[in-house]
């Protein structure tokens, strides 16, 4: 009889001593530390959309290379580019250190394919005198080319980012730069026709064309923002701007919105 009234009385204790600690404010669990979220290595997921793509070439003062009618003072030459929205895919492998301050660094492999639609548009117009020898009189015949380009370069980029991570609890923006390799390839069509003095003279058939891939040194700029739902995974969304640098002076440049989910490990 009087081991069960220790035992009741070691229960009431019990009870009593966690309503004291509840209403003294001491918590009863351990609770998650703001310190603790978005740290340590992660893989992530990512897509979205290329909203935005410009080429641009370099080319030599002759626009028309070597056509020996053909002179600077004398030709003139316009083009008009169209970008179209293409899609992007890919995963991150990265790592976030711990510090005490604001800014937390880290380091991730960025690895992703994305598309680019370009349509071209380029006209060009002449009136050397010579190039149609066969034309006798004081004038000169004017000839204009007009040729369309639809292409699409596939890209895979490979890219390793530098990040700061701005450590405001579960809300972690971050800016960044990155250097790596990115494999382009065009494919697409061409079709044009030549006029001289306005009237058709030649069509050039729609022809399909399929470059070879090449890899080239890029860069691109990172920006984006994280949100955490628990301290090992995140929503975020982020923006890059990707320069793919070509032969001879010519660049691909991607701006590329998307978003996807970070999870650490």
């Amino acid at each position: 009889m009087m081991t069960q009234h220790k035992q009741i009385l070691s229960m009431v204790a019990v009870v009593l001593a966690a309503v004291a600690s509840a209403n003294d404010g001491t918590p009863v669990v351990n609770q998650v530390v703001a310190d603790d979220i978005g740290l340590g290595p992660y893989i992530a997921v990512q897509g979205g959309a290329n909203v935005l793509t410009a080429v641009s070439h370099e080319y030599s003062k002759n626009t028309f290379g070597n056509d020996p009618y053909l002179t600077d003072n004398r030709s003139k030459t316009t083009d008009s580019q169209k970008s179209s929205i293409a899609g992007f895919a890919g995963v991150k492998l990265g790592y976030v250190f711990k510090t005490d301050a604001l800014v937390r660094p880290a380091i991730e492999l960025d690895s992703y394919w994305v598309q680019s639609r370009q349509t071209d548009r380029n006209t060009s117009k002449d009136n050397t005198p010579g190039y149609y020898p066969y034309m006798t009189g004081s004038s000169s015949p004017i000839t204009t080319t007009e040729t369309t380009f639809n292409g699409r370069a596939n890209t895979f980029a490979n890219m390793v980012n530098g990040l700061a991570k701005f450590d405001l609890g579960s809300f972690q923006p971050y800016a960044g730069l990155g250097i790596g390799f990115a494999t382009t390839g065009w494919s697409g069509t061409v079709k044009g026709v030549e006029k001289i003095n306005g009237d058709v003279y030649a069509r050039y058939n729609q022809s399909s064309f399929n470059q070879s891939s090449s890899t080239y040194f890029a860069v691109q700029v990172v920006a984006g923002a994280d949100y955490y739902v628990c301290n090992k995974m995140s929503v975020f969304t982020e923006y890059k701007f990707l320069n793919v640098c070509g032969d001879n002076g010519s660049s691909l440049r991607n701006n590329i919105v998307g978003a996807g989910v970070r999870y650490h490990f």
